[in-house]
């Protein structure tokens, strides 16, 4: 249950493991089970962890996008946690890979580099 989880993450992830808050994204955009009205008491509750619910929606988008398993929750957690459809946000994740530096040519982590990226490309308020 959504509101469950919520309820569990909430009070860790404002003490700093935001962390969590992509793994709620990804959790309840890829599993579904919850209403939109759940979906928008989460992302109210991730208050200035907007922008990690949302990576974790990309995640989840992306993946069933890759896997051509869409389905109708996926697109409204998408449509919550970030303004658009599945599809879109799905795409977002897809071009934040392009042009990756070649591994060991970065100091910074190539992982980094697409939530980086990811973020930018959805644009979510932190």
């Amino acid at each position: 249950d959504a509101v469950q989880l919520v309820q569990v993450v909430v009070v860790p992830a404002r003490v700093g493991r935001a962390d969590l808050w992509t793994g709620v994204g990804v959790a309840s955009t890829y599993a579904g089970g919850a209403d939109e009205e759940t979906l928008r008491e989460v992302r109210v509750n991730a208050g200035p962890y907007a922008a990690r619910l949302a990576r974790g929606a990309a995640r989840a988008a992306w993946g069933r996008e890759g896997a051509g398993n869409q389905t109708p929750h996926t697109d409204l957690a998408c449509e919550v946690y970030c303004g658009r459809s599945s599809q879109q946000v799905a795409l977002a994740a897809e071009k934040a890979c392009r042009d990756l530096p070649p591994a060991g040519d970065s100091d910074e982590p190539l992982f980094a580099i697409w939530q980086e990226r990811t973020d930018e490309n959805l644009s979510v308020g932190t």
